[in-house]
């Protein structure tokens, strides 16, 4: 009696890059050479997780497969601080947004600068620089205040010599 005795199969998969915190995840049901299977536990887009490839051993040809895991790295978003800031007069200098965070991500603003309407500013992230993958957009609310045009009630006329009667108000 000849017994043949089939080779292990070992399924085999490209690792899945690092993703930020919600970013989608999908795992593939067929390996690279072509096994069919199921990943356990459930995808997790939230937290690194190791994950287990059950092979379908009921499947044609894969009564040998064996299962294989693969972890992927969920790495927590990036918030960009910054310094609020102050609101400023309607027309008064106001400078450039600065391009790196207090926690040093470097990106820009939109829209440009404006010094005569409050406005919102959102700084972008470059996420192609290094360590910056998961960093997200910030936004930055400048309040600009009217200039006010102090108004006085008129005087009546007085005549020469007349002492003038002035009021006084300290706030």
């Amino acid at each position: 009696m000849t017994i043949t005795v089939n080779p292990l199969i070992t399924p085999t998969f490209t690792q899945v890059d690092p993703i930020c915190n919600g970013d989608v995840l999908a795992l593939p049901t067929t390996s690279n050479n072509g096994i069919t299977g199921t990943w356990s536990p459930a995808i997790n887009n939230t937290a690194t997780t190791l994950y287990t490839f059950t092979s379908d051993t009921t499947q044609s040809g894969q009564a040998c497969a064996v299962n294989e895991t693969m972890t992927i790295t969920v790495n927590p978003l990036i918030i960009p601080t910054f310094s609020q800031v102050d609101a400023i007069c309607n027309g008064d200098f106001l400078a450039a947004l600065p391009t790196t965070s207090n926690n040093d991500i470097i990106g820009t603003w939109s829209p440009a600068i404006n010094n005569t309407a409050t406005t919102i500013y959102t700084f972008t992230s470059d996420t192609t620089q290094s360590g910056q993958a998961c960093a997200v957009n910030e936004t930055m609310t400048i309040t600009v205040n009217p200039l006010i045009t102090p108004t006085f009630t008129q005087v009546d006329a007085i005549c020469n010599g007349d002492v003038l009667g002035i009021t006084y108000y300290i706030e």
